[in-house]
């Protein structure tokens, strides 16, 4: 049979180790500040942004596709949308950044430029999500793209690669970002935690477009990043506060399971290696933390040699490769794609 990553096997990682796979850089392939800066949406960092503004990625485990788009606040406005293909591998950028042509007033009486035809630039946290049922990707977005202040955007929107279009499917009634949001393949509904101080659990319906009530926590949650296990309907939960589990058959019932080491980083990427048992988290740098989620114990690898920490949070930048049994990791701009391999015994 044909392997549809054999253009990544060059750079398979050994156990324990990092691997750079070349000519990835993100650098290379953004728009350039001279393109940005003749729409007026360049702000203070230009298209490294959609890598380094607080942003995830939605990752397409069948068509082995990893999809990337933010930046908002001051620093990008942006929207357009770019594709990492690991069959290639390749960078490509799939749309055009919209024109701003709309205007949205402030509570301070300041005036942001908007796009008309798609989502402004935003932040997303870990409210990044594909969806096999729609063949799509949501976004969740937080604070929009605005030199002169911030605001939130009210909508959830869904990107469709095929059509190279986007769409506001739903009101986010209320949602305020960031949110933590993850998709199950049992359901084929994406579960939305909402952080804050009464942290809230929602189910979204990716096909109909339907945001469900909320079902309170009893929970404070800050900043962090999740992942689904199918296998024992529980959404994982990595945040200041703790590593929770949170029912999806008995919505509203969570546990704490332990605390986050001294030092973690909150915004570091989170993904599942489901042969294992074991949730991976990655900050950007040679450190890799992992928790066991049935012993509930943290274990710490450092490598001697591997990625340089970007400038910005990694979220869904992280992601199990299931088929190689590495996870990859696209978050610094000026390095692109590395892989990565946990050792065969783990450090506890």
């Amino acid at each position: 049979a044909v392997n549809p990553l054999e253009a990544l096997s060059p750079y398979l990682p050994a156990a324990g180790e990092w691997r750079q796979v070349p000519g990835l850089q993100f650098d290379r392939f953004g728009l350039s500040d001279q393109e940005a800066n003749a729409l007026n949406i360049r702000g203070s960092v230009g298209s490294a942004a959609v890598l380094s503004q607080q942003t995830g990625g939605a990752y397409d485990p069948e068509g082995f596709l990893w999809y990337f788009w933010g930046g908002g606040g001051g620093a990008y406005g942006g929207n357009e949308v770019y594709r990492l293909d690991l069959t290639l591998p390749l960078i490509s950028q799939l749309t055009r950044p919209s024109v701003l042509d709309a205007t949205v007033t402030l509570a301070n009486a300041n005036t942001c430029f908007a796009p008309s035809d798609g989502p402004a630039a935003a932040s997303t946290f870990d409210g990044f999500v594909w969806s096999p049922a729609t063949q799509s990707f949501f976004v969740f977005p937080t604070g929009a793209y605005c030199p002169a202040g911030t605001y939130n955007q009210d909508t959830i929107w869904e990107f469709d690669p095929l059509a190279g279009t986007w769409d506001a499917v739903a009101g986010m009634i209320g949602l305020l970002g960031p949110v933590f949001a993850e998709y199950d393949p049992v359901s084929g509904r994406i579960y939305v935690v909402e952080a804050g101080a009464n942290a809230t659990l929602r189910d979204f319906d990716p096909v109909t477009g339907q945001l469900g009530a909320r079902v309170s926590l009893g929970q404070t949650l800050s900043v962090g990043n999740a992942v689904l296990d199918s296998a024992t309907d529980e959404m994982f939960i990595f945040a200041q506060e703790g590593v929770f589990a949170i029912s999806l058959s008995s919505p509203g019932t969570i546990n704490r399971l332990a605390d986050v080491p001294s030092g973690f980083d909150t915004a570091s990427g989170a993904a599942l290696d489901t042969q294992r048992g074991v949730v991976a988290l990655w900050a950007g740098g040679k450190t890799v933390r992992s928790f066991d989620i049935a012993t509930n114990v943290w274990s710490e690898e450092i490598a001697s040699s591997g990625p340089t920490a970007g400038p910005g949070g990694v979220f869904s930048k992280w992601v199990a490769i299931k088929e190689f049994g590495i996870f990859a990791g696209y978050n610094n701009p000026a390095e692109g794609l590395w892989l990565y391999q946990l050792p065969t015994t783990l450090s506890t």
